[in-house]
């Protein structure tokens, strides 16, 4: 279960009873009403979780976030950055945009985009992507 929305009122979670977890994240954050919209799925398996950096369409840095549903932060080769390319070359919501993807049974996914000018570097080459705005 997760927000719908962009605000991110509460972080995506697994849940087994909806009432118990009303009451824990309403009491947690005002903003959570009956009337919050969520999105309900099944829990997919998820070895790795990637945070990948695009400006202008390209693939300029990236880093490892997750393994195995732990924090694991490293930062990719600049070799390594060409696998992730193609999912850049698809579909992008804004042509500077943050992916987020993960290595699933199936093979990767993008399973999230965020905004370019407030996610979480991790372990990305930082000078790269600062390099790359010029």
């Amino acid at each position: 279960m997760r927000p719908i929305h962009d605000l991110k009122l509460f972080d995506g979670v697994v849940v087994e009873d909806r009432r118990e977890w009303f009451e824990i994240v309403s009491g947690q954050n005002p903003e959570i009403d009956a009337a919050t919209l969520v999105t309900v799925a099944e829990p997919k398996e998820i070895y790795e979780e990637y945070r990948v950096f695009v400006v202008r369409r390209r693939v300029v840095a990236a880093s490892l976030y997750r393994r195995a549903g732990r924090p694991d932060r490293r930062r990719c080769a600049p070799a390594s950055l060409e696998l992730f390319q193609p999912f850049a070359d698809r579909w992008l919501p804004h042509e500077t945009v943050v992916m987020d993807i993960a290595v699933t049974p199936e093979g990767p996914k993008v399973i999230e985009f965020n905004c370019f000018n407030c996610a979480g570097f991790y372990a990305s080459d930082v000078g790269a992507v600062i390099r790359s705005l010029d």
